[in-house]
């Protein structure tokens, strides 16, 4: 009979531990989904406050302006970015930071800069540039480097346009080679035409076209990619190696945008 009873408490007592636990395990459920809930709504008034602050953003000003060897380009200095942004902002509870992050490795050191907008209630968003290589016996060239990833950065987390695109002059040597491809190829249509050899099949045509619209690509990656060797510093021969490896991986257009990328950011690193 003692048995008995001691087996009813002992079970009483489990499900009384497992009922508590239950309810616990629903009231943290329950706390947690409000927390994300709260989250959620935090996180939509930030984004609200920044929306407004970007309807009253102005493209900032170009106030400088550096030369390469076939052509010049402006472009905005942070003071120029701050200027035309933090006020609207600082109206709307949020903060601009900057901060730079050092990494080493056995090919070097590398230095990237994380950009934050802190709002008011605690959210922020964060953003890592893109690593470039830091050589701090040039200091010039170090400082440079910085100053360059903090424009970027600023530009991509607020969304304005701080410096003149030149990707456009690469675009613009494809479209005039495919041009001339085009041309050539209504030039031996006509010809065609007129020695009347009607018989051909369009691929025996359009296929000596094709090819030569790849090998007018392949001119200007090969073009671009001498550019970028005659604009890198010996501190950076081995890195632009790799990447020229990783370019001639690419689809040809992308390659091409790349490698347009890099020859501006290494005149705008030597422009400062």
């Amino acid at each position: 009979m003692e048995n008995t009873t001691e087996v009813a408490n002992m079970i009483q007592s489990m499900m009384e531990r497992t009922i508590k636990a239950e309810v616990e395990l629903a009231k943290a459920e329950m706390k947690a989904e409000m927390d994300r809930e709260n989250l959620r709504k935090d996180y939509g008034e930030f984004y609200e406050a920044l929306a407004r602050a970007q309807a009253k953003f102005e493209n900032p000003k170009k106030t400088k302006l550096a030369k390469g060897k076939s052509y010049d380009w402006t472009y905005s200095s942070l003071a120029d970015i701050l200027a035309a942004t933090e006020p609207h902002l600082n109206a709307e509870g949020i903060f601009f930071s900057q901060h730079t992050r050092f990494n080493s490795s056995g090919l070097g050191t590398t230095v990237v800069v994380i950009t934050e907008l802190m709002f008011k209630n605690g959210l922020k968003i964060s953003q890592e540039s893109h690593p470039l290589n830091y050589n701090l016996n040039m200091h010039q060239e170090a400082r440079s480097k910085i100053s360059y990833l903090r424009r970027c950065a600023a530009t991509d987390i607020l969304g304005v346009e701080g410096e003149e695109d030149d990707d456009g002059q690469f675009a613009a040597l494809e479209a005039a080679q495919a041009n001339k491809s085009n041309n050539t190829r209504n030039f031996e249509n006509k010809s065609q035409k007129t020695q009347n050899v009607a018989t051909e099949k369009p691929s025996v045509s359009t296929t000596p076209s094709v090819k030569k619209e790849e090998r007018s690509a392949e001119e200007i990656l090969k073009s671009g990619i001498e550019r970028a060797k005659s604009v890198t510093t010996d501190e950076g021969k081995a890195q632009l190696d790799q990447l020229i490896g990783q370019w001639e991986a690419m689809p040809i257009k992308d390659a091409i945008k790349a490698v347009s990328a890099y020859v501006r950011q290494q005149l705008d690193i030597v422009a400062n």
